[in-house]
């Protein structure tokens, strides 16, 4: 019997093997990530470059709502459903109500495509509509991936990672060579995101028995309402600034600034796989009223093992990184590489507090992580007259929240009763 404070050596090895899974699909997805931005910053120039960097913060913040549907699947069918013929009815019927809002992401990017545009000081309303079509199927692929998550298919995750991101290096730097402009980028991105969600359709389908659920509908809302605010506030986080210097300053910044943000996101992409896995164990151990703190703590000390790592080497090389990722018009950044990079350091460790947190119920996070938010985003707006002040808004406000988070989640109130899809049907097991 485990007394509670240590996990069983069996546990402990599956954790290590499934975060060795996902981190080398990490990895390759980095190297995927990172050749396609390198190749896009040089076929598209700086300039245009910035206008794709703005529309993929478009992607990722719009695609709050996916990894929200993602995380809660993942927690549900780790905690609650004991057979996969459980995790089959809550696929199918997750993916059905999934495709239909995917259809009504696709309609509503359409209608605000010109005015969007414009703000991003866009010529073309295509690549915004061809961005919502991305997001529009990414929400159906998230249900899909929740599912292997809370199933612990770690290993059948991780080649649907790298079936998007090497597709979105092939067809994305395939287009732009081809046909040319940030249009073809993103039409790459929607291919890439088409042929993971067909990949992950396959690995996911079973045949499903009628096997009546019920549903605790205050649970299910109180868990999405927290983890929508948290993923909402991560999502802001890391791309909220790249679109307001888009906006706010001169192209030649806002291109310096897109180059940062390549070595922000190949840091957030660096520790990706830990909070991948820490939901859906944490989420697990929650439900069978199990310790999960070692879980955490371990998971939290290789994350910070790896940013140290980070940090050292771009402290050592600063103009050498920004040359490699964007190009020697990109060293200009130099002064400003160590000091976002605090920053988002700090936002890849808030991920893993975040994810903790909603696998074990501690809520109490997101209130510091969107005041901060809300602070950043302020303070940009009012002080963006050079890169120093929007570089050290981001740093310390990611830092704050950072801190903040980590008291909330270790120190904070936890839901007192463990979350549960099935009710009361005695049938599937319920709690």
């Amino acid at each position: 019997m485990e007394d509670g404070r240590t996990q069983p050596t069996s546990e402990r090895r599956d954790t290590f093997v499934h975060t060795a899974a996902v981190f080398g699909a990490s990895l390759a997805v980095n190297g995927a990530n990172f050749a396609f931005h390198f190749g896009a910053v040089r076929l598209l120039g700086l300039s245009a470059y910035s206008a794709l960097a703005a529309l993929l913060g478009v992607v990722l913040i719009c695609s709050a709502p996916a990894n929200v549907l993602q995380a809660i699947v993942t927690a549900v069918v780790a905690e609650a459903a004991s057979t996969r013929a459980e995790s089959a009815v809550i696929a199918r019927r997750i993916t059905k109500g999934a495709l239909a809002v995917s259809v009504a992401i696709i309609v509503l990017g359409a209608a605000v495509s010109k005015p969007l545009a414009s703000y991003l000081s866009l010529n073309d309303s295509l690549p915004v509509i061809l961005a919502f079509v991305s997001i529009g199927i990414a929400f159906s692929l998230a249900a899909l991936r929740g599912i292997l998550q809370g199933e612990q298919r770690f290993g059948t995750f991780a080649l649907s990672l790298i079936c998007e991101a090497f597709g979105n290096f092939v067809f994305g730097l395939g287009f732009i060579v081809w046909f040319g402009g940030v249009r073809s980028a993103i039409l790459g991105n929607v291919c890439a995101v088409l042929s993971a969600f067909t990949a992950s359709v396959i690995w996911t389908w079973r045949k499903v028995t009628a096997i009546p659920l019920t549903v605790d509908v205050r649970r299910l809302l109180a868990k999405f309402v927290g983890t929508s605010i948290a993923f909402g506030g991560i999502a802001a986080m890391s791309w909220f600034d790249v679109i307001l210097v888009r906006h706010l300053m001169l192209a030649s910044d806002a291109g310096l600034y897109a180059a940062l943000s390549i070595v922000g996101k190949t840091i957030l992409f660096s520790v990706s796989s830990l909070p991948l896995v820490l939901l859906a164990k944490a989420s697990r151990l929650s439900g069978q009223k199990r310790a999960t703190r070692p879980l955490f703590i371990g998971m939290f000390a290789t994350g910070m093992t790896i940013i140290l790592v980070e940090l050292s080497t771009i402290n050592l090389f600063p103009a050498a990184i920004l040359r490699a990722l964007a190009g020697p018009a990109a060293t200009a950044a130099a002064p400003y590489i160590l000091l976002y990079a605090v920053g988002m350091c700090s936002l890849a460790m808030t991920t893993i507090v975040a994810n903790y947190g909603i696998g074990t119920h501690r809520f109490g996070f997101v209130v510091p992580l969107i005041l901060v938010e809300a602070g950043e985003i302020a303070g940009i707006s009012l002080r963006h007259s050079n890169l120093f002040d929007v570089v050290s808004i981001v740093a310390i406000g990611h830092s704050t929240a950072l801190v903040l988070a980590a008291l909330a989640v270790v120190a904070g109130p936890r839901i007192p009763r463990a979350f549960h899809l099935f009710g009361q049907d005695k049938r599937l097991g319920a709690a």
